[in-house]
């Protein structure tokens, strides 16, 4: 009975270092990043500075020392709003925020620090840099803000990818397009594109659409990768669509919605006796924010909770009118043929 105990322990002990020496494999792709290089008045390079970036909405907080040559550089951050603190002993602390920080972006934030007493704080205000310098990724972000604020039929966040250059509808009649959702960039076919939520893969093998499409609710911003984009993408030549969804924060928020359409709002075609039957009804609603069991566990600063609900009911029918030769047309004789067409636009 010794014997299989000791193979247990033994694959126990296997298990744990293959743990230690391979961890899981976390998505990196929607993860941004702060680097730069830390200074002083004189323009020489400040090594052994701690540089924090801590999270506005959720609490966290992040640090770097700086290298030798003043650089350094905070990998890993979701998106979020964040603010820089530099401290050294013998200089004044320096603040740089609140900054905005997308979707796989890396912008590149320099310090210049100056002389005095590290009790005295130097603050600037400022937003996300227009430039990027840190990569040679080419693509177009999509904002909360026009998430949030274009107005879409249907509320698929996939039609906010058309305001990126380079972007344009699915080729009618193709797999993808007859399933929605097809989009052809930079003149590649829509099977060759490759989507991403929350860092992970949501591709369809099979068809090359993406596989879950969350609600527009849910969703906080995307980025369409267009060209050169980075060696952590791949598998498709088109465009890489890194999707990020909402988080909860330290603030308790939701919403509720409802869209209606029905043939109340619709015209009637040109073709149809009177306006087509169409109903559709799409809502939902979201609720976001911490973890707080009372007496039990406070969540603030540290565990949170979004939750996303979107319902879609729809019924509609149409017209279809057309012609049927009759026995004497299948004959050659079409003598009453513009009668009937008369005929049937009256009825139209």
């Amino acid at each position: 009975m010794r014997f299989p105990v000791q193979r247990r322990l033994a694959g126990l002990a296997l298990l744990l270092v293959a743990w230690n020496i391979c961890p899981p494999a976390r998505g990196q792709t929607f993860q941004g990043s702060f680097s730069g290089t830390v200074t002083d008045p004189t323009e020489a390079v400040i090594p052994g500075a701690q540089v924090t970036a801590s999270e506005q909405d959720k609490g966290f907080a992040r640090s770097a020392v700086t290298e030798p040559d003043g650089s350094y550089k905070i990998p890993l951050l979701p998106p979020g709003r964040y603010k820089l603190t530099v401290e050294k002993p013998d200089f004044e602390t320096a603040v740089r925020g609140p900054l905005v920080l997308t979707v796989n972006e890396h912008p590149r934030v320099d310090f210049q620090m100056q002389v005095g007493a590290q009790t005295a704080t130097v603050t600037v205000e400022a937003g996300t840099l227009a430039v990027q310098t840190e990569t040679s990724s080419v693509g177009t972000t999509i904002e909360q803000a026009k998430v949030a604020q274009a107005p879409l039929n249907g509320r698929n966040f996939l039609e906010l990818a058309l305001l990126a250059p380079g972007v344009y509808p699915g080729t009618p009649g193709t797999r993808i397009s007859d399933r929605g959702g097809a989009l052809n960039v930079n003149g590649m076919r829509d099977s060759m594109n490759s989507y991403w939520l929350d860092g992970m893969d949501d591709t369809s093998i099979g068809v090359g659409q993406f596989t879950v499409a969350p609600p527009l609710d849910s969703v906080q911003e995307f980025r369409m990768e267009t060209g050169v984009y980075e060696a952590k993408f791949g598998a498709h030549a088109g465009a890489q669509v890194n999707i990020v969804t909402k988080s909860g924060n330290n603030q308790v928020h939701g919403t509720l919605y409802e869209y209606l359409r029905n043939t109340a709002f619709d015209a009637r075609n040109f073709f149809d006796p009177s306006v087509a039957p169409f109903h559709r009804n799409q809502f939902g609603g979201t609720f976001g924010g911490p973890v707080v069991i009372p007496h039990v566990y406070d969540g603030h600063d540290h565990t949170f909770l979004f939750l996303a609900y979107e319902g879609l009911r729809e019924h509609r029918s149409f017209f279809n009118n057309s012609l049927v030769p009759t026995p004497a047309e299948r004959a050659g004789e079409f003598s009453a043929f513009s009668t009937r067409v008369a005929q049937c636009k009256r009825c139209s």
